[in-house]
């Protein structure tokens, strides 16, 4: 995200020339083309966005996103655009995740700052493949909010975290995105609606406690 606004070029040849280029070959085989963008292609200020919000993005991560979308609606493919936010769950390679990162840290009691007003849900990545999966068996065309089933702030998530495992609460700090000095702005009051996917894919997003107990073996494995 921070990487979109020091590296513009480099970023937008990846998440929209790259797309451009996805639909230029997806078309001469008649491929259906299942993109995920982002809750950052809103700007926050009247959270959480049905899919028929009007997008306003405040980063160049965020415009480069809407730039995707735009460039697959006008690109005769075809296609599901999947938004979808804040994406946690065990994973075998890439970066810890925020839920390992926080467990990780309370777990080797260092203190960390979290954002009380970023506010989102959360969304598990079994959950994202399954309604990935229900879109292809049903061959279902357009736009779709795919997040988790809690909108709550970022630190009431992480107290969630540190009370499933029984961490020391004490060692998170409460600050506010400002604190933070970051590059990118960062869309406070997001989260989605996914009362569309409910209705159409059947899609049940899971419990965050459940879905911290499914994560469960996985962090305690890898301590």
């Amino acid at each position: 995200m921070d990487g979109c606004e020091t590296e513009k070029e480099l970023s937008w040849s990846i998440n929209v020339t790259g797309v451009e280029n996805i639909i230029k070959y997806g078309r001469t085989c008649d491929a259906h083309l299942i993109h995920i963008s982002s809750d950052y292609i809103f700007d926050g200020k009247s959270g959480p966005y049905t899919e028929d919000e009007i997008p306003n993005p405040i980063s160049h991560y965020g415009k480069e996103k809407l730039a995707g979308e735009n460039v697959i609606l006008a690109g005769r493919i075809k296609h599901t655009i999947i938004r979808t936010n804040v994406l946690y769950g065990s994973t075998q390679f890439g970066r810890p995740d925020f839920v390992k990162w926080v467990f990780d840290s309370l777990s080797e009691n260092k203190n960390i700052r979290i954002v009380k007003d970023q506010i989102n849900n959360p969304t598990y990545i079994n959950d994202l493949s399954s309604a990935i999966s229900k879109i292809i068996e049903f061959n279902k065309l357009g736009i779709y909010n795919i997040g988790g089933a809690e909108i709550l702030s970022r630190i009431e998530f992480t107290f969630k975290i540190a009370d499933y495992f029984k961490l020391d609460k004490n060692l998170i700090k409460s600050i506010i995105t400002s604190d933070l000095n970051q590059p990118a702005p960062r869309p406070l009051n997001s989260g989605l609606v996914n009362l569309k996917a409910e209705t159409e894919l059947n899609y049940h997003p899971l419990a965050i406690e459940k879905t911290l107990f499914l994560m469960k073996r996985s962090l305690l494995t890898n301590k």
